[in-house]
């Protein structure tokens, strides 16, 4: 362990004598000025501080808060219908998707609707099922709009386009439309 050595301080020279000072008449005071260039840079800063200031955007409006949510609750698969399945593979890697029309029979609006899709070899057997959710169709154009069902739910006794989208198509598949199965339905109230 090292210790501190033992060193004379140094002269006080540099220090201010604590003398009393005698008092000066104020013709005898003198101020000191600052620098002009210490006044321009002043000056400048608080020129770029406004157009700054001028020219930053406006804070964006405040948001109305949202409504509560309206409870979800489960609805009878058998009242939604797939109608019109047309399939549309992507000519690279292994992901199609399938427009239809979803006719909704139930007297609430539907806001979530899974399916399972059954995927058929060459011989007719399902080789894989996979579990999709559909998601709405907004607008009638090659330029559609694609919006999850809670955001566009489908109201009653309404018929509207929706997209399946898949990936990960199974090795084997018969490039046929595969079987659709509404499994699970929610909506509100």
């Amino acid at each position: 362990m090292a210790t501190n050595p033992q060193r004379p301080l140094p002269p006080r020279s540099h220090l201010p004598s604590m003398e009393p000072v005698a008092e000066q008449t104020p013709d005898e005071v003198q101020v000191q000025r600052a620098p002009v260039w210490l006044w321009l840079a002043l000056i400048a800063a608080a020129t770029a501080l406004l157009i700054l200031i001028e020219i930053s955007p406006a804070p964006p409006p405040p948001r109305e808060p949202k409504a509560a949510t309206k409870p979800q609750v489960s609805l009878s698969p058998d009242q939604v219908q797939i109608a019109e399945p047309h399939m549309t593979v992507a000519p690279i890697g292994s992901a199609m998707y399938i427009d239809a029309i979803l006719v909704n029979n139930n007297s609430t609006s539907l806001t979530g609707v899974q399916l399972r899709a059954d995927f058929e070899g060459a011989d007719g057997q399902i080789i894989a099922s996979q579990l999709r959710f559909v998601a709405g169709v907004v607008g009638s154009s090659n330029e559609n709009s694609i919006r999850n069902l809670v955001d566009a739910p489908v109201r009653p006794n309404q018929a509207r386009r929706v997209r399946i989208y898949f990936d990960n198509i199974p090795q084997g598949w018969n490039q046929q439309t595969p079987g659709l199965s509404v499994i699970n339905v929610t909506g509100t109230p």
